[in-house]
């Protein structure tokens, strides 16, 4: 899922952040002129501040914390996951222990061997 920021730094501090105004143009793939234009109106098109922001040292910061967010809550799923499938194999090694069934329907795989 995308979630572009509501709010953004201002575009003189994004592109100071990215590496000035220079570093800036290449990496949009403006004009140095285009970019002073911007800044002196201190506004740009939405993807070009989009484009900056994540870029910029706050977009890396929403970036890796989603990331981490992500990893913590697979590994939570994943060890839920893990104890789900002990228990069941304890349950399963229980109702095999039961009885030796010995018949071709035998409620488990195991017991009819």
């Amino acid at each position: 899922m995308f979630r572009a920021p509501r709010q953004l730094p201002p575009l003189s501090l994004l592109v100071d952040d990215v590496g000035g105004p220079q570093a800036a143009a290449r990496y949009l793939g403006v004009s140095p002129r285009t970019l002073a234009r911007w800044r002196a109106a201190e506004h740009a098109p939405r993807p070009v501040m989009l484009a900056l922001f994540f870029e910029s040292r706050w977009g890396i910061s929403v970036l890796h914390t989603d990331a981490h967010n992500a990893a913590c809550h697979s590994a939570a799923v994943a060890a839920g996951l893990g104890r789900e499938v002990a228990r069941l194999s304890a349950l399963l090694k229980r109702m095999e222990a039961a009885a030796d069934w010995g018949s071709a329907n035998a409620p488990t795989y195991l017991a009819a061997r």
